[in-house]
C-alpha cells in the first residue's frame, strides 16, 4: 500500500506499449550537493526508488533496498533513491543516517517526477543495463523476494 492509496495499483509487469521504453535521462542533485544524471549509471541496472521521509510504505522498502544494493552491487547493481521532501538535507540526511541507507540519495524535481509519471509512493523502476525501464512497482511489495527475483533477470 502506497503513500496515497488512491492511486496505488497492483504492481504487476509492464502493459507492452510501456515496455523496455528508454529511461528518460535526469541530472539531480545529490546529498553531498553533487549533480547525478542517470546516464552516469549507464551498463548497471539500476532500480529508481521513489519516496519520502514522511512516508511509512517507503520506510519499509528502504531497508530491503539497501540490503538488495550490498548484496547485489558488485554483480552491477545501484539502487539510487530520490527523495520527494521538499526541505532536503535538513530531513534527508537524517533520515539516511537513522536508517543507515548506503545507496545514493538524489532529489527530485518537477521535471524527473513528470517524466517518471510518479502518482503515488513509493513508486520503484528497475531499468535495465541498456537503459530501458522493465518494471514498474507502484505502492509497497514489502518482500525482498519480490524485488530481487525481478532484479535478478536483469544482472
Amino acid at each position: 500500500m502506497g503513500c496515497d492509496p488512491s492511486l496505488d495499483e497492483e504492481s504487476d509487469e509492464l502493459p507492452p506499449s510501456k515496455q523496455a521504453e528508454s529511461a528518460p535521462n535526469f541530472y539531480l542533485l545529490n546529498t553531498e550537493e553533487e549533480t547525478v544524471s542517470l546516464s552516469g549509471f549507464r551498463g548497471q541496472v539500476v532500480l529508481l526508488d521513489f519516496w519520502a521521509t514522511w512516508c511509512k510504505p517507503c520506510q519499509t522498502e528502504m531497508p530491503i533496498f539497501d540490503r538488495l544494493y550490498n548484496q547485489h552491487q558488485t554483480e552491477g547493481l545501484n539502487v539510487v533513491g530520490i527523495a520527494l521532501d521538499r526541505e532536503r538535507m535538513e530531513v534527508v540526511n537524517p533520515f539516511i543516517k537513522k536508517f543507515g541507507i548506503d545507496y545514493p540519495i538524489l532529489f527530485a524535481n518537477d521535471r524527473v517526477l513528470k517524466d517518471y509519471d510518479i502518482m503515488a509512493l513509493p513508486t520503484a523502476i528497475l531499468i535495465d543495463r541498456e537503459g530501458r525501464i522493465q518494471r514498474r512497482f507502484e505502492g509497497a511489495e514489502g518482500s525482498k523476494t519480490v524485488y530481487e527475483q525481478e532484479i535478478k533477470k536483469w544482472l
